[in-house]
């Protein structure tokens, strides 16, 4: 921490008087940080927060721009659920967790970006349900077998509202508020052919080196986290600008 308050002080501190022939030694100039330090803490603080978050910025537009020049390759499967305009230009897929906190909170970011893009934006969504969350695997089956009858984006919505009590009776609580063949929503779920298409998600997550959720690709640049709508609104517009095409649609 010295360090860096000398190389972030030191040209400001050093703008006043001494005797312009006189060498100056380390111990001179630290002295004479460690007076302006004093007498002018704020002006210091906001010398390092500025420099901290300049250097944040540029390594995160580094990071952006290698993002572009080497996109991800994902696929859409035939049981990913879609929605939104199926000839989009910008396609978000989300690798998400039902039980994780930061994905219910990115999908307050994501309806923004559905209100503000409209038929501009296809979203889509591929399960990640990470080994230490034990109610995320049984919701995700859910969600999967509630999209077997037509109503995935509903039951993934009210699963993200019911995230604190994930369990059987939630489950089959709100297959029976959607109106859902509850015989066939628990074979479903229960079924070899949910377990290996999640299982298939999974590994799809892995090839493309996301270990966390939520983990989001839009036309093939990773965005990780639950990070604020700016973030994303940055890619979009150079994706829109005439970035990468979007995964194509699956057969």
């Amino acid at each position: 921490m010295r360090h860096l308050l000398l190389a972030a002080m030191a040209a400001v501190a050093l703008t006043g008087c001494w005797n312009q022939g006189e060498q100056l030694t380390q111990e001179t100039v630290e002295q004479i940080v460690d007076s302006y330090i004093q007498t002018n803490a704020g002006k210091v603080l906001d010398a390092i927060n500025n420099h901290l978050r300049a250097q944040q910025e540029a390594e995160r537009q580094n990071a952006l721009d290698a993002a572009f020049a080497n996109p991800l390759q994902d696929t859409l499967a035939a049981h990913t659920p879609i929605r939104g305009n199926a000839n989009a230009p910008v396609t978000i897929i989300t690798y998400s967790d039902f039980e994780c906190p930061f994905c219910q909170r990115a999908e307050g970011v994501l309806a923004e970006l559905r209100a503000r893009y409209g038929d501009k934006e296809r979203f889509a969504i591929k399960n990640l349900p990470l080994s230490f969350h034990q109610n995320a695997p049984p919701a995700a089956a859910a969600a999967m077998a509630a999209g077997a009858q037509g109503k995935f984006w509903e039951f993934h919505d009210k699963l993200f509202e019911n995230q604190a009590s994930l369990n059987d009776a939630t489950y089959v609580r709100l297959a029976t508020e959607l109106g859902l063949d509850l015989a066939k929503f628990n074979a479903d779920r229960a079924s070899e052919v949910i377990k290996k298409q999640i299982d298939q998600d999974m590994q799809d997550a892995a090839k493309l080196g996301a270990q966390g959720t939520p983990f989001f690709l839009v036309n093939g640049v990773p965005v990780r986290g639950a990070v604020p709508t700016e973030q994303f609104v940055a890619v979009i517009a150079r994706v829109l600008a005439g970035g990468h095409a979007p995964p194509a649609a699956p057969a």
